[in-house]
């Protein structure tokens, strides 16, 4: 199966009163279809998000899912930084390492660029290619 075949990658975020519980997902489908992306983000954002602890049975009651389907990336130089909307989600990559922060996730862009430096684990001012990430924005 050719990149072209793929379905759009996906974010699932899981959230209780406005604090996270659990966020995953990729930036490069790697699924068949968009409903088992989704799935795997979901199973992964409950279950695998390292930052967090695994849902429990309790953490059900008022729960918001919040899907991120990843449309495109483009690419955003730091002096377009200011730019970046609060709808724009950012993507940084230092190497293989990379940090992203949704749409929503902020609205100050510097603070967002450094979100990003941390979820990327390197050290802020390290060489860097920065992205504009579109997504659509699902909650529920």
């Amino acid at each position: 199966m050719s990149d072209r075949d793929l379905p759009l990658p996906v974010f699932v975020t899981i959230e209780r009163r406005g604090k996270i519980l659990g966020c995953r997902g990729t930036l490069r489908s790697t699924q068949s279809s968009l409903e088992r992306e989704v799935v795997n983000a979901a199973r992964s954002a409950a279950a695998f998000d390292p930052r967090y602890r695994p849902l429990r049975p309790d953490d059900l009651k008022d729960f918001a899912v919040t899907v991120s389907v990843v449309e495109r990336q483009t690419p955003l130089s730091m002096g377009e930084l200011p730019t970046l909307s609060p709808e724009e989600g950012l993507v940084l990559q230092s190497g293989e390492r990379f940090g992203i922060v949704l749409p929503f996730e902020g609205r100050d862009p510097q603070t967002r660029l450094g979100w990003a430096w941390k979820k990327a684990g390197v050290s802020p001012g390290s060489s860097c290619r920065l992205f504009r990430l579109i997504a659509q924005r699902f909650r529920g």
